[in-house]
């Protein structure tokens, strides 16, 4: 059976990271005096800080408990767990998503899933209802693979790109409101444009993938934590 090609929500130096391909454009026509530009060009708190803490405060990047800062910040909410995932996923013109692999991560325990399209069950692998935080960015993707698969939708969402959006309407942005535009925008690290491109390029091939394209495809997908 032929593969689907696949690739992320459609991510460029202007755009935004949408499932639509439409453009979102920063405000650059502005009246009034232009924002100062710094090494990270904020109009207020970042949003990862409001949630997570500064750089000290975060999940431990390979896995293991939230660090620091974190934990007093995650013990003020009131989920039982923070999810943070990431699909990788493909669509057939006016289609519903055929999603590919799953990156998800929950930010209080440092419980990190990669899973392949085959490894997927009947139910997500992480709990869905109110006392549970669902966290991505332009989440309508990750919600949408969730109906392809007959998932229950979770019932709270935190979407990182609307947060962006809202925290930058109005201002100039660094490079437009994709994922690797946002953290652009705060100055923090992201995954280099060549490399970019050339996991890009594998998943548009389409598969049938080799062991190593499919851990390369799945790290990629884990890039954004």
């Amino acid at each position: 059976m032929a593969e689907l090609p696949v690739c992320r929500r459609p991510t460029n130096p202007v755009g935004g990271d949408t499932a639509s391909q439409h453009e979102v454009l920063a405000h650059s026509n502005v009246p009034g005096p232009k924002p100062a530009q710094t090494t990270r060009p904020v109009a207020n708190a970042l949003p990862t800080e409001v949630l997570f803490g500064t750089g000290d405060g975060l999940p431990a990047p390979h896995g293991g408990s939230a660090t620091g800062g974190a934990r007093p910040l995650f013990d003020q909410l009131p989920f039982a767990e923070i999810w943070a995932v990431d699909f990788e996923f493909g669509a057939k013109p006016g289609a519903n998503p055929e999603p590919v692999c799953l990156v998800a991560w929950e930010l209080r325990s440092g419980n990190k899933l990669r899973l392949w399209r085959d490894e997927f069950g009947a139910l997500p692998p992480y709990p869905t209802g109110p006392d549970v935080l669902f966290v991505a960015y332009y989440a309508s993707a990750e919600i949408g693979c969730h109906l392809a698969l007959g998932w229950p939708v979770p019932e709270r969402v935190l979407d990182l790109f609307t947060e962006f959006r809202n925290h930058t309407n109005g201002i100039p942005t660094v490079s437009g409101a994709s994922l690797l535009g946002a953290l652009a925008h705060y100055g923090l690290d992201s995954i280099g444009t060549v490399e970019k491109d050339e996991m890009r390029n594998l998943i548009l091939r389409g598969g049938p993938w080799l062991d190593a394209e499919r851990s390369a495809i799945l790290d990629f997908s884990n890039r954004p934590f």
